[in-house]
């Protein structure tokens, strides 16, 4: 089974950077524009790790996160901000 990364960025020259950047070391990835299109897709046996963007429009990454928890998902989580500050590190 090859790794695979699941990408969830606003931002769609972050998604492509990302998508490339794993295609580069052999790890397949998929890429959502929105926390609520990878909710559409979500099953809670995905298998992966989860590359999530903090801000982004609509539900932020944060929330995504929480609800995940809350539905008892274990898929590890790299978190990836373009405005990070103290307070949003140490959440």
């Amino acid at each position: 089974m090859s790794p695979l990364a699941h990408i969830v960025d606003d931002d769609e020259a972050i998604r492509d950077a990302l998508t490339w950047l794993f295609r580069s070391r052999h790890v397949d990835s998929r890429a959502w524009p929105s926390a609520e299109a990878f909710l559409a897709d979500w099953r809670d046996d995905l298998r992966g790790c989860l590359v999530l963007d903090v801000r982004m429009g609509g539900m932020s990454g944060l929330q995504l996160f929480d609800l995940l928890v809350e539905r008892g998902s274990r898929l590890p989580v790299i978190f990836l901000s373009g405005h990070g500050d103290i307070p949003l590190a140490v959440a």
